[in-house]
């Protein structure tokens, strides 16, 4: 779960870098250059491309809404009072409540099977009562058929 929320600010965080990055180049590749010295500079600048108006405020668009989107998953994470010891005392109390209903389930068992045993000893004494009645059945009807 949070390491869900650590690999999405580690996507944000590289977008971030990249919007940086791609914002300096504009800068680069845009701006006129200054003379450290204060006399005028002669360098001419190559710009291969038109300046789009936009751009720096797309740029300022995205860096800013990434910046809150950092913030928002920053604070998501959890804080010492959903640290990793809670979790594991959470996840402790949890299988131990699992052992319980596992051992209740397992007592649940052994008596539904004890009853199971005892009804299959009944049926079959039952069957064997029959079987026995039959028998006598049989032999009463061959004595009287002789």
């Amino acid at each position: 779960m949070s390491s869900d929320r650590l690999t999405q600010l580690q996507d944000l965080v590289i977008s971030m870098a990249e919007q940086i990055c791609n914002s300096t180049g504009i800068l680069q590749k845009f701006a006129q250059p200054l003379p450290f010295d204060g006399s005028k500079s002669t360098a001419s600048k190559n710009s291969n491309g038109v300046y789009d108006e936009n751009l720096p405020k797309l740029y300022a668009q995205l860096l800013s809404q990434t910046a809150k989107d950092i913030d928002y998953l920053v604070q998501s994470l959890p804080t010492d009072e959903h640290g990793i010891e809670y979790q594991q005392s959470q996840q402790y109390r949890m299988l131990q409540q699992l052992e319980k209903d596992s051992d209740e389930a397992t007592k649940r068992l052994e008596s539904v099977v004890h009853h199971c045993e005892k009804a299959l000893e009944n049926v079959r004494y039952a069957l064997h009562q029959i079987s026995e009645a039959q028998l006598k059945a049989q032999a009463i009807d061959a004595e009287i058929d002789d």
